[in-house]
């Protein structure tokens, strides 16, 4: 009886201890406190770094055309006194600067679209593209804006009970082939509280992430810190517009919960052979959420959860064009940050380095993604295929991968990842292997 109780008391003890620091040890993993000095990888040729792409938080892959589109903040000063998603509110006048940006994959050089028929400040964070189920050569192309709240900052006494900002989502569209996108509308509502990422699954409908739920304050810092058990939870919101006319940014729209995850952050699609996975990321808990998208309710629904040993941003999807029944690539590409404790705990953050890496996460079957999971025998391989020390690319928050055919390379299995920040002074390209 005395050692049976033993025995339980142990079990007992070993089971609260997992409970208890199992998830401390994993914030002091994926925020890089453990973490030693950052080794460079670079690929083969080492790194591209492309002019006119400054401080890009996010990019996507426009395939019919195979440029990229990116969502950038020029002007550094600027980026560095005013940035909700770092929580810099120091100066809410500093809101110039923001852009999109297409780069070619071929040539690396960037182009900044003129912006018709818009002619306000625009602070970018998340970007996502969609091209129209209609007419072939028409993208459209919605962007976070985190603008400033004028009921605290335009009035006297600042009202420092009511929230640092009123973010928008800014609807464009554009012909490809040209140099301009058109404003259609902004759009702006209460439940749109701190944005992050979006995915549209429609012209006028898209999932937007909210990443905190408070913008200030150790609260804040708790919900960073903290995990879903713990903390507060933000929410992935659907929003349906009703009115594309229309010159009200609050008019014409529809908004409901979709998700609840913790610190829900980057937003992306999963593989185009399995259109309704949505990918949700809880950045700081460094978690890939496979999520599938339900037909009727739209609600999104959590398939799986892959844990990654840093912090993670904006994700995307490689569909490798080049795929063999014996070697696939296709995959998810996360981007992150290895020392993300550093950056967190000393802002501004633009007089330093800010290291950076990205991972590739597949099948190490040689399955298609979308055919992978649990319950399926799947096993998933993540390979780290890019890190900087924070002097090549300052912060990753964005990474796609272009593959290069290997009949025209020697038969090797490459391709171009081409990785961007939130604070770095332009994008960056290396060659990387996939086998």
């Amino acid at each position: 009886m005395a050692a049976s109780t033993v025995n339980i008391g142990i079990a007992a003890a070993v089971i609260l201890s997992a409970l208890l620091f199992s998830p401390v040890s994993q914030r002091l993993t994926t925020l890089g406190i453990t973490r030693g000095s950052i080794k460079n990888i670079h690929g083969v040729d080492g790194l591209r770094t492309m002019p006119g792409t400054n401080m890009c938080e996010d990019l996507h892959l426009e395939s019919t055309t195979n440029q990229l589109f990116a969502a950038c903040q020029q002007d550094a000063e600027q980026r560095a006194r005013w940035f909700p998603p770092t929580g810099l509110f120091a100066d809410h006048t500093a809101t110039g600067g923001g852009a999109i940006v297409r780069i070619d994959p071929v040539s690396m050089t960037a182009k900044t679209l003129t912006l018709k028929g818009f002619n306000q400040p625009m602070v970018t964070h998340g970007i996502d593209i969609l091209n129209d189920p209609t007419e072939s050569d028409l993208l459209w192309i919605y962007v976070v804006s985190h603008l400033p709240n004028p009921d605290r900052w335009d009035v006297k006494p600042r009202r420092t009970d009511l929230p640092p900002e009123r973010a928008h989502i800014e609807i464009f569209t554009h012909r490809l082939g040209t140099d301009e996108a058109q404003h259609i509308r902004s759009v702006r509502h209460p439940d749109i509280t701190m944005p992050n990422d979006i995915v549209a699954v429609s012209p006028s409908s898209f999932y937007v992430t909210n990443d905190h739920v408070h913008h200030e304050g150790l609260i804040r810092a708790w919900e960073d810190a903290g995990t879903q058990s713990i903390s507060p939870t933000p929410n992935t919101i659907l929003i349906e517009v009703t009115d594309l006319k229309t010159k009200s940014p609050t008019a014409g729209i529809k908004v409901r919960t979709a998700l609840r995850v913790h610190n829900n952050n980057g937003l992306g699609r999963g593989s185009p052979h399995h259109p309704s996975e949505i990918i949700v990321l809880d950045a700081t808990g460094g978690i890939l959420t496979r999520t599938t998208r339900d037909p009727k309710s739209q609600n999104l629904h959590i398939i799986e959860r892959i844990p990654l040993a840093s912090t993670l941003d904006n994700p995307s999807y490689y569909l490798e064009p080049f795929a063999t029944s014996t070697s696939n690539a296709s995959g998810y590409l996360l981007p992150g940050l290895p020392h993300a404790y550093k950056m967190m705990a000393d802002l501004p953050f633009n007089d330093r380095a800010i290291p950076s890496l990205v991972w590739h996460v597949r099948s190490k079957d040689n399955r298609p993604v979308d055919k992978a999971g649990p319950g399926k025998g799947n096993v998933w391989e993540k390979r780290l295929v890019f890190q900087d020390d924070g002097m090549g690319l300052r912060s990753a928050s964005g990474a796609v991968l272009v593959g290069i055919d290997p009949e025209r390379n020697g038969g090797r299995k490459q391709g171009w990842l081409f990785v961007t920040g939130f604070g770095s002074f332009g994008m960056v390209a290396v060659k990387i292997d996939l086998e």
